[in-house]
């Protein structure tokens, strides 16, 4: 995974990231926020995390969850409800694949 490339979303420059444990609390936040589905405080240990923040506060996040041979499920896509349409899931979404 190349974590240094650009995620681009239209009309801005977010910083993205590679969440680690110490993101769990805003990660949880975040997912209280989206209700994405399933999402407790050891997910993030089921495989690769990444999110977008903005004025330091974490406003997107997916990871994977569950792998199969060459397949890997995509897991907790959430976006601030402010952000929506920006096209911040999509940019992580494909950053992840």
């Amino acid at each position: 995974m190349i974590l240094n490339a650009p995620i681009m979303i239209r009309g801005s420059q977010p910083d993205d990231v590679l969440l680690r444990q110490s993101d769990v609390p805003e990660m949880m936040e975040l997912a209280d926020r989206t209700r994405p589905g399933p999402f407790a405080r050891r997910t993030i240990e089921l495989g690769t995390y990444i999110g977008i923040r903005r004025g330091g506060a974490l406003v997107a996040m997916t990871g994977e969850r569950m792998r199969f041979d060459r397949f890997t499920e995509i897991s907790a896509v959430c976006v601030d409800p402010a952000l929506r349409g920006c096209g911040c899931a999509g940019s992580l979404i494909t950053r992840l694949a």
